[in-house]
């Protein structure tokens, strides 16, 4: 549940004098935040500014169009704050930037925004950022652990006491910052406090990881064909044809100088068109299960491997679906020609927009290197020109069958990555959740500090017992909640974290 999304709904709410708090809107006292915060004031608490070096407050109002990043409240979205995609401030104005800088660790809140304020964040990112006047840093003081205090204000509890000082309409709505400054926060031990932010600092490597194994990829793809990725554009917007050319369409896009120029040079190095080495398809339906997994335009990352996946309530729609087989996705629509995601084995059988084409490679290509291929400038080059229509540009199931795919020999290799680097994001996924649950576990009393303390230190002695046991009660509902199992193997998520914790000390060497 996001902090505003209850805000709209009417309700009575009866309190005492002592649950008063900055605000004295109606919005303010649903019956779930005054018991969220009556229950963390029920534990041993402090208000998250005694937690914090800096005040509390928003960031400047800075000029774009400079060269300095900022964060704004698009990089403020999972636990794990991102830097891409970066907007650049004019920094000349100020006289001391080091004070506005968001450093490592620190914690960004959102201070505006429907579906976006109260959202909080941890910038792990090893630039120096600003933020802008939507956004405030906090810079915890040492002796709490930033990945406790995250997980905390991410959590059901934490954010029904942010929610409390939202004020405004619908489209305007802030977070008063006295009441960001006054929200309570349980104080538990410091090694429990270390025992789930462990969890989130083991997300974060897991993605930086999975970055390392993407940057690879693309490097190794772009050093074998350094042409296929430069940008040779000329004045000419079209160009002749030549005769070994192949033209399926009228299309004037597919006249387009750069797009041939590309074409024919992957031709020339061995390339493969798409229809010689991949079907395209996939069914379409308007019945399927109820919960079933859902993966639409807004859960592919538009520059990583990274998947989210959503769940659907209730069988069927009122428009078509598609039934989305293993293997690359690609959307159809301009604007997303950047949307291209792997759907991985065990995700086999989602529903999907059917503004998705489904790619399947034939025998012995593997799938995953062509996802990253599917990704890259160098098909963007060939499709982008192609798209066509008035109101939504789109490409059609020809336009994808008449690329040229550059034939790495070595794709098994290359795609393994992405296939690890995935499987790495997904994991990091689960690890933010876990910490998130831990947190709402010890707050309801189904674990307790003496729990984590123990398996915390059980881990630091080389016993990862304790851990598992608690890591193998966990489900998305929360500590043995009913479904499936938050982590589909335990095993590989040891073994990830070995390997993603070994290459970054080989790294630092």
């Amino acid at each position: 549940m996001a902090v505003d999304a209850e805000r709209g709904k009417f309700h009575i709410n009866v309190i005492e004098p002592s649950d008063i708090g900055v605000l004295w809107s109606a919005q303010s006292y649903r019956s779930e935040v005054t018991a969220a915060i009556r229950k963390i004031k029920s534990m041993r608490w402090m208000p998250l500014q005694k937690l914090v070096v800096n005040l509390i407050s928003p960031g400047p109002h800075p000029a774009y169009g400079g060269d300095y990043p900022c964060l704004k409240t698009k990089n403020v979205q999972d636990l794990l704050a991102d830097l891409e995609p970066a907007d650049y401030a004019d920094v000349s104005g100020y006289d001391d930037v080091q004070e506005l800088q968001v450093q490592y660790a620190d914690l960004l809140i959102n201070l505006t925004g429907a579906g976006s304020i109260g959202r909080v964040s941890i910038y792990y990112g090893q630039q120096r950022p600003i933020t802008n006047q939507h956004v405030a840093k906090m810079s915890v003081l040492d002796g709490t652990d930033e990945g406790y205090l995250a997980a905390f204000l991410r959590s059901y509890w934490g954010e029904r006491c942010l929610e409390q000082g939202v004020a405004g309409t619908t489209g305007q709505i802030n977070m008063v910052n006295d009441h960001v400054r006054s929200v309570p926060v349980p104080v538990i031990d410091s090694d429990a406090q270390r025992y789930i932010g462990n969890k989130v600092r083991q997300a974060e490597r897991l993605r930086a990881w999975a970055k390392s194994m993407e940057y690879a990829f693309l490097s190794d793809l772009t050093g074998a064909y350094p042409e296929a990725f430069a940008n040779r554009k000329g004045s000419n917007k079209h160009t002749r044809i030549a005769a070994n050319d192949i033209v399926y369409t009228l299309n004037p896009g597919a006249f387009e100088e750069e797009r041939l120029r590309v074409q024919r040079y992957l031709t020339t190095h061995g390339g493969a068109h798409l229809k010689t080495i991949a079907t395209v398809g996939g069914s379409t339906t308007n019945d399927y299960a109820p919960e079933s997994a859902y993966i639409g335009l807004d859960v592919i990352a538009s520059n990583s491997c990274e998947l989210k996946v959503e769940t659907i309530s209730g069988a069927g729609t009122s428009g078509s679906s598609r039934l989305l087989p293993e293997g690359p996705i690609v959307s159809k629509l301009r604007p997303y020609l950047n949307k291209v995601s792997y759907v991985p084995g065990w995700l086999a059988g989602a529903v999907g927009s059917t503004e998705l084409l489904c790619v399947q490679p034939k025998a012995n290509l593997s799938g995953w290197y062509l996802y990253g291929v599917l990704k890259s400038e160098a098909t963007l080059k060939q499709l982008r020109p192609l798209a066509s229509g008035a109101t939504h540009p789109r490409i059609d199931q020809a336009d994808l069958l008449h690329l040229v795919v550059p034939m790495h020999p070595d794709h098994e290799r290359l795609g393994a990555l992405l296939d690890d680097a995935q499987t790495a994001y997904f994991n990091a996924g689960y690890l933010t959740t876990t910490a998130k649950l831990l947190v709402e576990a010890i707050i309801e009393g189904q674990l307790t500090e003496s729990d984590l303390i123990a398996a915390q230190q059980a881990l630091e002695a080389g016993d990862d017992g304790p851990d598992q046991a608690i890591l193998a009660r966990l489900t998305p509902d929360g500590l043995d909640g009913s479904g499936a199992p938050l982590f589909p193997d335990l095993d590989r998520l040891a073994t990830l974290l070995a390997r993603a914790a070994s290459e970054a000390a080989g790294d630092a060497d």
